[in-house]
């Protein structure tokens, strides 16, 4: 054990199931860990791998679903805390962790023969072991036999890269991989492309742009040979010369234009001739005037209009007035009728009307009485056709003749009232019509009275009463036709003279845009010339050969890795195969070997190897689990810096044949090798006490409690 690091004492304090400090004096080549479950034992090896590793024990990435959402710290306790002391020959290695951090510290350190330091990379170059490595060549867990035996390859390769200390190697290779270099080259390449690409695309492009520029050129009477400088020169002169002459002819000033020298200042040039060119054609004087009278005869036309409508609702109002007064007279004339014509026919009418109704009314009164008789009255004469009276059935006959002559007199008397109660109405309807409407006018010829004032201000003139504002409307928008008459013509050559230089414009740009789009290809053909793109080829190429080296380091690795998987195999193949005799003890399948091209375990009868997942069951399956991690284990081959080895609870699914058979395989270790052991089975516990032939130290746990936590007790 000179050679390796094996533990001589670890003291633990509030993590997980420990509360108060307890010190395990471990020096012997084997520890025994026994008690009844969730008595502390597994938070004892689990502290060793804490206080190596820190909390990387519980991350994903381990492997160990159970240590998710883990909490190190026991809930009783203010720290967590584990100190540790190994040895490999004469030098001492002391590791302390907490994970009470104090300021500006990681709450770890480790001291190598007095030497203290506190970078944990050191610490791991050292061991030799990652924390990953760790789950599968030191401490037996039972998902790492799990990893070793399930269906998925990936799975069963890790777990076997890291048995055979193969998993840096791996890393590297999966590392290559990951960094997705060809692909990174091939995006390179289409990156690459797409320069070359698009550079073409857009000579095409501006290349289409000049065809389109002299088509349009053509068509405006350029010739073919009209793109050039010399051309664009000549331009040039011709537009500013028309410009400064229209603009002395017109009398107005435009920005100096210099004639140009070069392209630049010929883009220059032509934005500024077409400014000058929109300046001329809106100030033109002539354009302006017409401008002015065009508004001017807008205005006017909608006074007039305005007047013209106030006026013919003035006019209607009083052409209606003056009816009612031709047929009926004013509202005097109506009035006196009413008074004195027929009011007085009406309460004559009236009066003759009462009389008979007066006559009428004794009549009907009578009737009612007669008819109220039911006895037969004195016989005597009736007074109108003096035959004796029977009864008063003949008066009443009388006076229902009486009564209806008296209704044949009434009729005439009634209508005759009628008429002249629907003449005073109508009379009475007119006169207020009358003085309806001479409110009406009287608030009409106010309003257009005012417009009136409104009409002067378009005017610029007064409007005298004897005047009539429609006809001086009507002549001066016909002096402002005839203006603009005149000023059209005048109008149509300025425009003329102006649509030749705006042409001449175009012109110019159709030309400069070519000679621009010209200069600008010839600028992207030299683009292959200039150094950036000669730095991104040879980068391009650089590229390429970094990918070829990588590939050859990758092919490097892998056959590395194979051969060395193959021999540390066949190096360990004998002994995983006695171990496997040995635990399981099968008649059919009674050896065991490892696939290194599948990393699949295989069980095996002479020359015939199937896997061991088809046939094995639950027992078999971890026998052979065991034999693996510890054939592999105890191979010098294999070996790192740590010597010892971890089995936490390794019976799980074994009968009584295969633990006896385990502790045989346990005695077989080198004894080079410590081992820490732990079970909750007394079985097992009563066969290493009994039949492990190394110097053993035992600890004993008895059931937890809340306040104590765990009570390991040295059995001597």
């Amino acid at each position: 054990m000179v050679n390796r690091w094996i533990l001589k004492e670890i003291t633990i304090a509030g993590f997980r199931g420990f509360i108060e400090p307890k010190t395990f004096l471990i020096s012997e080549p084997f520890i025994l860990f026994d008690g009844p479950q969730g008595s502390g034992k597994s938070s004892t090896l689990v502290a060793i791998e804490w206080g190596l590793f820190g909390d990387e024990i519980a991350k994903k990435g381990i492997g160990i679903d159970e240590r998710r959402d883990w909490k190190v710290r026991n809930t009783n306790a203010d720290e967590a805390r584990v100190e540790m002391v190994l040895q490999k020959g004469q030098d001492i290695l002391k590791i302390v962790r907490s994970d009470k951090k104090k300021k500006d510290t990681s709450g770890f350190c480790f001291e190598l023969n007095g030497n203290r330091d506190t970078d944990e990379g050191k610490l791991r170059v050292m061991l030799g072991i990652q924390p990953k490595d760790f789950f599968s060549s030191v401490h037996l867990h039972q998902e790492t036999i799990r990893a070793l035996l399930t269906e998925e390859p990936r799975t069963r390769r890790d777990s076997l890269d890291r048995l055979l200390g193969l998993s840096e190697l791996r890393n590297i290779i999966d590392g290559i991989k990951l960094a997705k270099i060809s692909e990174t080259l091939n995006d390179a390449d289409i990156k690459f492309g797409l320069i070359e690409t698009k550079l073409n695309a857009v000579i095409t492009s501006k290349q289409t742009d000049i065809q389109k520029a002299k088509e349009t050129g053509i068509q405006k009477g350029l010739t073919s040979n009209d793109f050039s400088e010399t051309s664009a020169r000549r331009m040039c002169v011709t537009i500013k010369n028309a410009l400064v002459d229209f603009a002395n002819q017109s009398g107005l000033i435009i920005a100096d234009l210099s004639l140009p020298r070069n392209t630049g200042e010929q883009q220059i040039f032509a934005t500024s001739a077409r400014e000058s060119f929109r300046k001329l054609r809106d100030e033109q004087p002539d354009l302006k005037r017409q401008k002015e009278l065009l508004e001017k005869q807008s205005q006017l036309q909608k006074v007039q209009s305005t007047y013209k409508v106030f006026l013919d609702e003035l006019q209607k109002l009083e052409q209606k007035r003056n009816d009612i007064h031709r047929t009926d007279g004013n509202q005097e004339k109506l009035q006196f009728r009413i008074s004195n014509e027929l009011s007085p026919k009406l309460e004559d009418t009236k009066n003759r009307r009462n009389e008979i109704d007066r006559r009428a009314g004794t009549i009907e009164e009578a009737i009612k009485y007669f008819e109220a008789i039911k006895t037969p009255i004195d016989k005597q004469s009736c007074p109108v056709c003096e035959k004796p009276i029977d009864d008063a059935r003949h008066l009443l006959m009388h006076l229902k003749e009486l009564r209806a002559n008296l209704d044949e007199d009434l009729a005439p008397i009634r209508q005759e009232i009628e008429k002249y109660e629907k003449e005073i109405k109508r009379l009475g309807d007119l006169i207020k019509c009358l003085n309806d409407l001479d409110q009406k006018i009287t608030t009409q010829s106010e309003s257009l009275m005012k417009h009136k004032s409104v009409t002067e201000t378009a005017l610029g003139r007064e409007i005298k009463d004897i005047e009539d504002p429609v006809v001086i409307l009507r002549v001066e928008l016909g002096k402002i036709q005839e203006d603009l008459q005149k000023l059209e013509t005048a109008v149509i050559e300025s425009n003329q003279r102006l649509n030749v230089i705006e042409d001449d414009v175009f012109k110019l740009e159709q030309i400069l845009r070519v000679l621009t789009l010209e200069a600008e290809i010839n600028d992207l053909m030299k683009i292959r010339e200039v150094d950036e793109y000669k730095e991104v080829e040879n980068s391009k190429l650089e590229l390429e050969k970094f990918a070829a080296d990588v590939d050859l380091i990758r092919q490097a690795i892998e056959t590395i890795l194979q051969k060395s998987a193959k021999a540390k195999l066949e190096a360990a193949k004998e002994s995983i195969a006695k171990m496997f005799t040995t635990l399981a003890n099968r008649s059919d399948f009674p050896d065991l070997e490892i696939d290194p091209e599948r990393f699949e375990i295989l069980a095996v009868k002479g020359n015939e190897k199937v896997p061991a997942l088809s046939i094995f069951n639950t027992g078999d399956l971890n026998c052979a689990g065991l034999s693996v991690f510890l054939g592999l284990g105890v191979a010098q081959e294999l070996s790192h810096s740590l010597g010892f080895i971890i089995l936490d609870d390794p019976s799980q699914s074994l009968d009584d044949t295969h633990i006896e058979n385990l502790v045989s395989i346990l005695n077989s270790i080198p004894y080079d090798k410590q081992v820490l052991i732990s079970t909750s089975e007394s079985d097992l516990k009563d066969l290493i006490l009994s039949k492990i032939i190394k110097k053993k130290k035992r600890y004993k746990f008895d059931q937890w409690s809340d306040i104590e936590g765990a009570k390991p007790t040295e059995v001597q």
